[in-house]
C-alpha cells in the first residue's frame, strides 16, 4: 500500500477485523523505512511482514504496489488486484462465502 491508501486500508482492517485478516507485506526500501511507514501512517491494526528478498512478491506474481489479494482459509490464492484500492464490497462478499464454506466443511 502507498501512503495515500494507508488510511483506507487501516479503516478497512478495523471495520472487518471479525471477518477478514489484513496482512501487509513490505519488501521495498529498508526495514527501518517499513517500520517508519507503519508508525507514520498509524497502520497498527494488522500485522506487517518484512520480506527483504522480495520472493513473496515474486511467488504471488506481484510486480509493484499497491496490490492486494484474497487468500481462502485453506491458503489458496483466489483473486488479486493491483494499482488501486481494494473493492471493499467484493472483499467482504468473498470473505463471507469462504467463512460459510470453511465452517460447513469442518
Amino acid at each position: 500500500m502507498c501512503r495515500a491508501e494507508a488510511p483506507d486500508v487501516e479503516q478497512f482492517a478495523r471495520k472487518h477485523e471479525d471477518l477478514i485478516q489484513v496482512i501487509g507485506v513490505g519488501s521495498q526500501n529498508s526495514f527501518e523505512q517499513a517500520v517508519d511507514f507503519v508508525d507514520d501512517n498509524d497502520t497498527n491494526s494488522f500485522p506487517m511482514i518484512w520480506d527483504q528478498s522480495g520472493q513473496s512478491w515474486a511467488q504471488l506474481g506481484l510486480v509493484g504496489q499497491p496490490a492486494w489479494m484474497v487468500v481462502a482459509p485453506d491458503g489458496k490464492l483466489t483473486s488479486t488486484g493491483g494499482f488501486g484500492a481494494i473493492d471493499e464490497d467484493l472483499a467482504v462478499k468473498v470473505a463471507e462465502i469462504f467463512q460459510e464454506e470453511f465452517s460447513t466443511n469442518q
